[in-house]
């Protein structure tokens, strides 16, 4: 932790470097977020989305965070508060299901922000798409950012990825503010009319198009910081001073139009983000060079061509763009449209992982596990799963405990691999967790614990585990049986893209099994899930649609799944929670490296009480069930 003005600061401890960048050159960026979202599941409740947020922000990038947590003991909550919005460079706005009902948020900590053209960067968790144009337009059409977690492996990866060039870019722009500081009184000069561009330098010029665009420390007018960035890509100097400002520009230019095209599939942004990808190319730029071929490799803005593709990787790697060196090395390694070279691979792989990205890092300790182009070493694989998780957000983390599980059968290494990808937020490695704890596999039954893992990985948008939620609602399953919030979870996991929920819904309706028998509702659960790819499911809509079977879109029971908070923990589930016993587990194989170390939070005397209660509650619970169940049996009995 550092401090400056009163204030400690959440900063990363570069490895590489023999100390970490001075706290006043550091960009700063203030958390907020709903303060009792941490205590929906009594010990940490999602996870505790700003701690999570917090690590990945500072894992990305060079910055100095500060959130409530950090409060100096004794001090005046509301003048820190202010004076950490004031001091920051970025607030990063967490919103999650009841963030829209804090008015001290909106109406003190973003409208303070906003007020003092701080740079807001939405991150959503558990929070309705249907709700993001609001937050966006109230926010002056900042593009929210979708935290991954839910769906298969691939899809999980490719979100990761997304999410951290999002959130990179993001958190690029605290740079161009930092820069920004100096020139700032002669750009409003310009802005006011009282002065005009040949007044100040190109370099000025450049930033001030990227504030405009932006709204970095002045009001967005993204129409003008167009303008200007387009005016500067149009230099017809070849000097290499200008050549870096034209090349700067582009960047911006297409960084902002692939944008529009990823949040509303713009195909003429595409067309622009091509313009600008060639000028790079034209002039050498690593980024745009690499953008080109990305392009030509995806087939988005270009004609799809993977062998023009690796050219011109091999080129954007040359100038050294360390995603040229990964996307290369990757197609020498399978052998995709070039030839299979797995020494060169190594090499790219290598040298990427060396820069810093995180898919090489990722394949370059799959080629140490499995001994391809180097000598096999675990202990390499390990380091370089480490440091891919770094980056990745805990995916390669859950991999290895993957690895553990499936192949090695290790489940001592692949718990304590699945919680510290938890702790970076993965929500399969959470889903993974509960099914451990479901099943008993290495750790002691418990459908409590279950519960609040599964819970957990729903709370980021994990459609599986919502599923195993409405499963364990329909009773018998380690928690007391609700056909309400059986239901709920299903659909939910149905909103957030869950055939399976569909087809468990249309069964039970089908069979009247945990709900009445209604062969039109499962006709419309079986379409649901059809719709969602289930060909079994099809082939059953189709079959009840020929009995006659078939109903309109039924009205949702509930405002909506997705909008509505989680169901609350059920006391049993509270208990089991607050004392999973995650430092013994972890504690039976070898202590974990520095990098990954994690421990359970302590609980507070409070927490504790509250658990001990709780506990107790439960087991009066069971006590009077279970004297129930003996006179209902000696009743059948006579």
């Amino acid at each position: 932790m550092k401090s400056t003005s009163g204030l400690s600061y959440m900063t990363r401890d570069d490895e590489r470097a023999q100390d970490t960048l001075p706290l006043g050159s550091t960009p700063k960026v203030f958390i907020s977020y709903k303060q009792n979202e941490k205590r929906q599941v009594t010990d940490e409740g999602l996870l505790c989305a700003r701690d999570v947020a917090a690590k990945r922000i500072v894992n990305l990038s060079d910055c100095a965070v500060w959130h409530d947590g950090l409060l100096t003991p004794g001090a005046d909550y509301n003048t820190e508060i202010r004076s950490a919005i004031l001091e920051c460079d970025a607030v990063v706005l967490l919103l999650t299901s009841n963030v829209l009902n804090s008015s001290y948020i909106w109406d003190i900590e973003i409208r303070l922000a906003k007020e003092n053209n701080k740079i807001i960067i939405p991150i959503a968790f558990d929070f309705p798409k249907l709700k993001y144009r609001y937050v966006e337009e109230s926010l002056g059409n900042v593009h929210i950012i979708s935290w991954p977690g839910g769906g298969d492996d691939d899809a999980t990866q490719r979100e990761d990825r997304e999410f951290n060039d999002a959130l990179g870019r993001a958190l690029d722009r605290l740079a161009v503010s930092s820069s920004l500081a100096g020139e700032i009184n002669k750009i409003q000069e310009i802005l006011d009319g009282s002065s005009s561009l040949v007044h100040i330098s190109l370099n000025s010029w450049y930033l001030m198009g990227r504030a405009c665009l932006e709204g970095i420390n002045v009001a967005q007018d993204a129409d003008r910081g167009i303008g200007l960035l387009n005016a500067v890509t149009h230099l017809e100097s070849r000097d290499a001073d200008v050549v870096r400002l034209r090349c700067k520009a582009a960047n911006a230019l297409f960084a902002h139009y692939y944008e529009l095209h990823r949040a509303n599939g713009d195909a003429e942004a595409l067309k622009k983000c091509r313009k600008y990808a060639d000028l790079g190319a034209e002039f050498s730029d690593a980024e745009l060079t690499y953008r080109l071929g990305y392009m030509y490799q995806k087939g988005k803005g270009a004609g799809r061509a993977p062998e023009k593709a690796a050219e011109i990787y091999a080129r954007a790697a040359k100038l050294g763009s360390a995603k040229a060196m990964s996307a290369l090395g990757i197609m020498h390694l399978n052998g995709d449209y070039v030839a299979k070279d797995e020494a060169r691979a190594f090499e790219l792989l290598s040298a990427a992982a060396q820069k810093g990205d995180g898919e090489a890092m990722w394949n370059l300790a799959e080629m140490y596990e499995k001994g391809v182009a180097v000598q096999r070493s675990e202990e390499l694989a390990e380091k370089w799963y480490i440091s891919a998780a770094k980056i990745n957000g805990g995916y390669a983390m859950r991999k290895l405990g993957d690895h553990y599980y499936k192949e090695l059968k290790d489940y001592v290494s692949a718990f304590k691999w699945y919680y510290n990808s938890a702790q970076q937020g993965d929500g399969i490695a959470m889903r993974n967790l509960g099914h451990m704890y479901r099943r008993g596999t290495h750790v002691e039954k418990d459908g409590g614990k279950a519960f609040g893992w599964y819970y957990r990985a729903a709370a980021v948008g994990n459609f599986v585990a919502m599923r195993y939620l409405g499963l364990m609602f329909s009773g018998g399953r380690g928690i007391d049986a609700d056909e309400k919030q059986m239901q709920e979870w299903f659909e939910r996991s149905v909103e957030f893209g869950g055939a399976q929920a569909a087809g468990s819904l249309a069964r039970m309706y089908y069979v009247g099994d945990d709900l009445p028998s209604d062969r039109a509702r499962a006709a419309y659960w079986y379409k649901r899930a059809a719709d969602l790819g289930s060909e079994s499911a099809a082939k059953y809509a189709a079959e009840l649609e020929a009995q006659g079977y078939t109903v309109p879109d039924l009205p949702v029971q509930r405002e909506s799944a997705a909008v509505k908070e989680p169901a609350a923990v059920t006391a049993q589930t509270a208990a089991s929670t607050a004392s999973d016993p995650v430092q013994k587990a972890v504690a039976e194989k070898a202590p974990e490296p520095a990098q990954a170390a994690v421990t359970a939070a302590p609980l507070s005397r409070k927490e504790e009480k509250a658990a001990r209660k709780a506990q107790k509650a439960q087991e009066k619970l069971a006590a009077k069930a279970a004297k129930k169940a003996a006179r209902e049996a000696a009743k059948s009995a006579k």
